[in-house]
């Protein structure tokens, strides 16, 4: 099935990806707080709910990646070129941002040089918290010429209902069934296994191959994909509180922040789809800023904990409380946030203009 969305920039995408980019550079600069407070306090928990609000957006970027993808014909992909062309744009940034990140570790005396564990360190994508993204996504862009395949011999929708039981079970059970099967051995890699972010993909890819269709429907149904959303993220956000500050364990807590992921990435979609039809054109600064970003958003991505981490080794000669050291990093990541991705947007255009 081919889609034809493709003359007009979708500007509703851009504008979430850079949204996702927020969210999760809010979620890493809160974990300081998260970790250090009391979970019964009152201010652990005004730190505690944009942070688990905040908990879908590699969910959602799993699902734009399914998107942009299959916004295009991908009927007859040419397995090839398109292996190379991703290695080119996700696999050689985050080659260089490992050994970046790993240089900088070696530097300040966390780790000694080893050359296999940097390899490992590579393969598994957790030399930093967010590089598991870069081994998720990478398996998908893998999967991607099957997937594409898949569409041909069945309904995209069908193969929808397929991932949604896949992702349910094995993105919940899998080390559970690895367990019965092999007791001696844990496996900790399920947050970032394929099995458990491929619904979120293959709805993506959905998405994209029949774009404009969706859109109009989420925007006809535009109230009762807002209540939904509401009703899973209060649900979600205080029962998971319920479980993680010890009152009571809530053993379904999975489940609901799958269906509240579901619900937020619908209902942002919905928003942004509606604010671009309301608002064709922002004020020019702020229209700048967000598509550079945009631009920008997978060297944001690989980025901004560097930055994060330089920061508050900074701030440890500082006598700051917990609050003042969330402002300061905040600050600091807004206007690197801004700068980086004027500068690298910029960069990128003269490299272009210099090869035409």
């Amino acid at each position: 099935m081919a889609s034809d969305n493709k003359s007009k920039k979708l500007y509703e995408l851009s504008y979430l990806n850079v949204l996702f980019c927020i969210m999760v550079i809010c979620v890493h600069i809160l974990s300081e707080p998260i970790t250090a407070l009391e979970r019964t306090s009152l201010q652990y928990f005004s730190v505690y709910a944009p942070w688990k609000l905040f908990q879908f957006v590699t969910q959602g970027f799993v699902f734009l990646s399914g998107l942009k993808l299959f916004l295009k014909d991908r009927s007859d992909i040419k397995i090839g070129c398109f292996y190379i062309d991703r290695a080119k744009r996700v696999v050689i940034p985050y080659l260089l941002w490992v050994v970046i990140y790993y240089l900088y570790f070696i530097a300040i005396g966390w780790y000694e040089f080893s050359a296999a564990h940097l390899l490992r360190y590579v393969l598994i994508g957790d030399l930093v918290a967010h590089f598991y993204f870069v081994i998720i996504i990478c398996q998908m862009y893998i999967l991607t010429p099957f997937i594409a395949k898949l569409f041909k011999k069945c309904s995209p929708y069908l193969a929808l209902i397929y991932s949604l039981f896949i992702s349910l079970l094995l993105g919940q059970y899998l080390p559970h069934v690895i367990s019965i099967i092999s007791p001696d051995f844990t496996f900790a890699y399920n947050d970032r296994l394929f099995t458990t972010y491929i619904f979120y993909f293959i709805g993506g890819a959905a998405v994209g191959m029949n774009y404009k269709v969706v859109i109009g429907k989420l925007r006809k149904a535009k109230a009762t994909v807002y209540t939904m959303f509401a009703l899973f993220a209060i649900s979600n956000l205080v029962l998971s509180y319920i479980s993680i500050s010890g009152r009571a364990y809530m053993h379904w807590c999975d489940t609901l922040h799958f269906a509240y992921c579901v619900s937020a990435i619908a209902a942002l979609l919905t928003f942004m789809a509606g604010f671009c039809e309301k608002h064709a054109a922002l004020p020019r600064a702020v229209s700048k800023i967000i598509i550079s970003a945009d631009n920008s958003s997978y060297m944001l991505y690989l980025s901004h904990i560097l930055v994060i981490l330089l920061t508050r080794r900074q701030l440890d000669y500082m006598v700051l409380d917990i609050g003042q050291r969330l402002i300061v990093t905040a600050a600091v990541l807004a206007m690197y946030t801004v700068l980086s991705s004027l500068a690298w947007d910029t960069a990128k255009g003269k490299i272009k203009h210099r090869r035409a």
